[in-house]
């Protein structure tokens, strides 16, 4: 390796002070002179191995939002650049999205977790799968969310669809497989296919697609809400309220085995609080 003489490279003295630029050209001079390429130069620099340039590698990779930061995105910002830097980012994006989707799951696990003890009615009447359901979703799991939206995208740039509403069943239906004790969609969907008539065997279908309970389940939910409900309203019946009546007649086709058609009569009686 050539050695430069001081005429050659011209530093200044140490206490005299250069610009920036100055500074800058002085080393590029002394790589080249030495044949060292700047690349070369960083490499060796944060090379594990060089314990004598640990000061220079803990500086250097301190601070997540510092100068490799923006060395990043200089880099990224050339076309040449980007190229590389996706091509090497390629086989460790799927690691990357793994662990983020992991993560996220486990929030929206969390806060759609519950047992059929909190399925109140009260509960049911202000359920809604955008307002409740959405809003953990997009709180807790954008990136799952946004991987959804884009793969239900169509090509058709003037057909807008609105997906959000799908996406939010999807990754509520992904989460009822991470835990059973996630009920906050699978609970309102499976009473509204039983109050629409749906037969146990359907009931099961979906309940082995991760969209409802089981019919066992069903049942003790129904006992649960008979009973909250005849709580409530002896409350109610406690103190000033209104009580009026409702003479009923519906139809209900039985699906198991017979397909028999059963018409059932009665009397619906409502109470209310009194104003």
């Amino acid at each position: 390796m050539p050695v430069a003489s001081n005429d050659e490279i011209e530093l200044d003295a140490p206490h005299t002070r250069c610009s920036c630029d100055e500074c800058i050209q002085k080393v590029l001079q002394i790589l080249r002179l030495g044949c060292i390429s700047l690349l070369d130069c960083i490499l060796d620099i944060l090379n594990p191995s060089r314990s004598d340039f640990m000061v220079y590698q803990k500086l250097f990779l301190a601070n997540p939002f510092g100068k490799l930061t923006q060395i990043l995105d200089l880099i990224f910002e050339n076309d040449y650049g980007r190229a590389h830097l996706l091509h090497w980012m390629e086989p460790h994006t799927i690691d990357l999205l793994c662990m983020k989707i992991s993560d996220e799951m486990d929030d929206v696990k969390r806060l759609l977790g519950g047992t059929l003890s909190s399925i109140t009615p009260e509960s049911l009447r202000a359920w809604d799968v955008n307002t409740f359901i959405g809003s953990v979703i997009n709180e807790r799991a954008p990136i799952t969310d946004c991987i959804l939206q884009i793969a239900v995208q169509m090509n058709f740039q003037f057909i807008q669809v609105d997906s959000s509403k799908a996406c939010n069943v999807i990754i509520t239906q992904l989460v009822k497989e991470h835990s059973q004790l996630s009920v906050y969609f699978a609970t309102p969907f499976t009473l509204f296919l039983w109050t629409n008539g749906a037969s146990s065997q359907i009931i099961e279908a979906l309940y082995k697609c991760g969209l409802c309970m089981s019919f066992s389940s069903l049942t003790k939910l129904i006992n649960n809400l008979v009973t909250q409900s005849l709580e409530w309203a002896s409350c109610i019946a406690h103190g000033p309220h209104i009580m009026c009546y409702d003479n009923i007649k519906y139809q209900h086709l039985n699906l198991c085995g017979t397909m028999s058609l059963y018409t059932c009569k009665g009397t619906v009686w409502n109470i209310c609080h009194s104003v």
